[in-house]
């Protein structure tokens, strides 16, 4: 996720009172999720060194993060479909188009995250 995104959406997700830590790649994710172990993981599909899909993958398994929900958070609105059968074939959550507001980000962020 570039960095003017990924800052965008932690400030974002901060003001509304989520506890939110970043990372740059997704090879440094699953290391990041396995220490502090998440209520969820938003993964771009697109970064740098390994992509979301890969990154899923990982977390999927390894016994620590295997049950964290991942989203994916994408750009990439014309293939959305084959993305969402993608993000069910590594039993993701779901995801999120960047297209969404801020407001609608929230919002869909909460759909996620575990029931406590």
């Amino acid at each position: 996720m570039m960095k003017k995104i990924r800052d965008l959406l932690r400030d974002k997700l901060t003001h509304d009172h989520f506890s939110v830590i970043t990372t740059f790649s997704g090879k440094k994710a699953p290391i990041v999720a396995k220490e502090e172990k998440p209520d969820l993981i938003l993964l771009d599909i697109a970064m740098p060194e390994v992509d979301g899909y890969m990154t899923c993958e990982k977390l999927q398994s390894d016994k620590v993060t295997r049950k964290i929900p991942v989203v994916f958070l994408t750009g990439k609105d014309l293939e959305f479909q084959s993305i969402i059968e993608h993000c069910q074939n590594l039993s993701a959550a779901g995801c999120i188009s960047k297209m969404s507001t801020m407001k609608e980000f929230s919002v869909e962020i909460r759909k996620f995250l575990p029931k406590n």
